[in-house]
């Protein structure tokens, strides 16, 4: 008996250190950054034509040799053809929206905070936006403001100013009263 004991003790001490060491290694450690590079309405024909138009077909491109890639299959609340502001704002809050709309809610309710402002803690900032585009135009914009409207720059560009974001980084600046395009009835000049 004391030997069945023995080895009943054994067995259930490498039981133990088996789920105890299974536990430890499934615990990753939080990723102290987090990148989100959006290729603002590219798709799989995009990165084929880049591959062609490097040399091949096959070739490998810099987006293939990252560690973690993704695609989504997206539509709005409104449409089946989604805008870049609704899928900002599915990018930013994780909920879907109307298009036009930047971080609100198809019935006008306001969302949590996109990303962007993720809590302050352990003296880390609340992130940044760093784009090629202007900071206003929709998808950086879904990750900074809440909008009824793509189209409302300036107030787009007021609630930037004061997101409380640390770092923003823009290709242009918006223009406050940009030219009314010519109609295509009006006489030539």
């Amino acid at each position: 008996m004391f030997g069945h004991r023995r080895q009943r003790t054994l067995c259930l001490t490498l039981v133990f250190l088996l789920l105890v060491s299974f536990a430890v290694l499934a615990q990753e450690a939080a990723p102290k950054n987090i990148i989100l590079l959006i290729g603002d309405g590219m798709g799989i024909t995009h990165i084929t034509a880049a591959r062609i138009a490097s040399g091949s077909p096959d070739e490998v491109l810099n987006l293939d040799t990252m560690a973690v890639t993704g695609l989504a299959k997206t539509h709005s609340a409104s449409s089946l053809v989604t805008d870049s502001a609704a899928a900002g704002t599915a990018l930013a809050t994780g909920v879907r929206t109307n298009n036009e709309r930047l971080a609100l809610a198809p019935g006008w309710k306001g969302f949590k905070k996109p990303y962007a402002h993720g809590p302050r803690s352990g003296g880390l900032g609340t992130g940044g936006v760093v784009v090629t585009s202007k900071l206003t135009d929709a998808t950086p914009a879904a990750f900074l403001v809440q909008s009824a409207s793509r189209a409302f720059e300036n107030e787009i560009a007021e609630q930037i100013v004061h997101s409380g974001v640390n770092i923003l980084l823009g290709g242009a600046v918006p223009t406050p009263s940009a030219p009314t395009p010519p109609s295509l009835d009006s006489p030539r000049q």
